[in-house]
């Protein structure tokens, strides 16, 4: 079997495997109505109440002892894509629906990566209700960042992912690439790719915890 056989083989069983779940993640809104923006809108509600999300989100972290951890950011936006596939325990080929358009990645095996993505996704599961704040569409996405005092911090690109206490306050937000650059993977190999490196995004959701925990 010639090497490249042997790598397709180890991509299609990766893909085959799919995401690796520790545990169920908490995902607001958890259905986006089919008719918003003519069924381009997937994971961000661009015609509902973000403020309403949010509400939603807040009562579901009370009652299951976790944090929201907000996302701000859009249905277009790769990288939002790529982050809740991280979150999701997903690895190997990853096929994003952005716009009603397909995008496929392939990541290169590496040794420990499902061990990693277990970790990353049981830890955000078991932490965090996840909430999409969408950023463009909305009538009130930056009602949420005024209402939760994330607006101060908000650099100006997405995704802005940012972590609330028990009263619903800012309590801290994920680095960005300029203060963090090996967060993100750019390249895979010399291949343009867009992903997280799953060590330092679990060390950085962690931080977050203890941030909203006061600790």
């Amino acid at each position: 079997m010639t090497r490249g056989a042997r790598l397709a083989t180890t991509l299609c069983a990766a893909a085959l495997a799919g995401p690796v779940w520790a545990g169920e993640l908490s995902v607001v809104p958890g259905r986006v109505e089919p008719d918003c923006r003519a069924g381009r809108a997937q994971s961000y509600d661009e015609c509902g109440s973000q403020l309403d999300h949010l509400a939603t989100a807040l009562a579901r972290a009370e009652a299951e002892d976790k944090h929201v951890l907000a996302i701000y950011g859009a249905e277009w936006c790769i990288w939002c894509n790529v982050l809740d596939a991280h979150l999701a325990g997903e690895r190997g080929i990853f096929g994003y629906l952005v716009e009603g358009e397909r995008v496929g990645m392939v990541e290169t095996p590496e040794p420990g990566a499902a061990e990693a993505s277990a970790a990353l996704s049981e830890f955000a599961a078991r932490s965090f209700v996840i909430l999409h704040v969408e950023g463009q569409y909305a009538p009130d996405g930056d009602a949420v960042l005024a209402a939760t005092g994330a607006a101060e911090t908000l650099a100006g690109w997405i995704p802005y992912v940012f972590v609330l206490d028990r009263d619903g306050r800012y309590a801290g937000k994920l680095a960005e690439f300029e203060d963090l650059p090996e967060l993100e993977r750019r390249r895979d190999g010399i291949l343009p790719y867009r992903g997280y490196d799953r060590a330092v995004l679990l060390r950085e959701l962690q931080r977050l915890d203890r941030a909203a925990k006061g600790e």
